[in-house]
């Protein structure tokens, strides 16, 4: 019997108060019916419900405010057909962009989602608490239990007067190609040479022959992830540090560690400077 992976997709909003959809990728319209083209310059709370949308705009500005990665949040969107999917979307801010990775919520098994927060669950849909995927997070908004809210007049301080955020780096890498780690979207062009084009290997990148063997090593492992009926198989998440050749003038090697994370469209990397 043919194994049905549950579908998850990558989202990228600016950081601006609307969110605005800057790139989604395929496995959106599965899960929403939206085309990636018709996200294009949305607002990520024309989606949210109603009745949660002051709370997605306080979590917003949050995340942003703190500078926060790996959080996951529970919160209603709607579907193209008019209805709403109660969905789990895990966000990290990249410096100009903030990335996610959206599935159904209860497309979760093991409770690994839950497991990679470290950044926080925050819940906002106010029927979401009896779920049992819930009972396991330790970390659920301010507090054990409670539904997400945040000040209930928006937040205090003005979007332009946000603290700069940390050099994170989001990438997205063909899942799919065997033995190279293909561009397919990056979130910064500081790092890379300009007009640096699609599809160029990252490993071209990385000089130090031991480093890009746990590179791909890294790669390997979330590559070959699939989850079905029967549980996970692989692993959806892995790390590794490594030396990489940015292109500053001059050109300079920065130590990073790289988190990588599987979707069911690409492998969703995100790059953090060690130095």
């Amino acid at each position: 019997m043919e194994r049905q992976e549950k579908r998850s997709c990558v989202i990228f909003h600016d950081v601006t108060e609307r969110a605005r959809c800057v790139y989604a990728t395929d496995s959106v319209t599965e899960l929403l019916g939206w085309s990636p083209q018709e996200l294009m310059g949305m607002s990520l709370f024309t989606l949210v419900h109603a009745e949660e949308e002051q709370a997605a705009r306080n979590l917003h500005f949050e995340i942003l405010e703190r500078d926060l990665s790996a959080t996951l949040t529970y919160m209603r969107l709607q579907r193209k057909d008019g209805g709403y999917a109660l969905c789990a979307l895990s966000r990290s801010v990249a410096k100009n962009f903030v990335v996610g990775t959206l599935s159904l919520a209860t497309d979760d098994p093991g409770n690994t989602r839950a497991a990679l927060a470290t950044g926080g669950v925050y819940v906002l849909t106010p029927t979401a608490g009896h779920l049992a995927f819930l009972r396991w997070a330790t970390r659920v908004g301010p507090s054990q239990g409670v539904i997400y809210r945040g000040p209930p007049n928006g937040p205090p301080t003005p979007f332009s007067q946000l603290p700069e955020r940390s050099d994170r780096l989001a990438l997205l890498l063909d899942r799919f190609t065997q033995k190279s780690a293909s561009l397919l979207y990056w979130s910064d062009d500081s790092f890379f040479p300009q007009g640096l084009a699609v599809k160029q290997d990252l490993l071209q990148f990385i000089e130090n022959k031991s480093e890009r063997s746990e590179f791909t090593g890294a790669m390997d492992v979330v590559r070959g992830w699939m989850t079905d009926v029967e549980g996970p198989n692989g692993g959806p998440f892995a790390t590794c540090n490594f030396t990489l050749r940015t292109f500053p003038d001059p050109p300079q090697d920065r130590q990073v560690e790289g988190i990588f994370i599987a979707t069911s469209d690409a492998i969703l990397l995100t790059l953090v400077p060690l130095t």
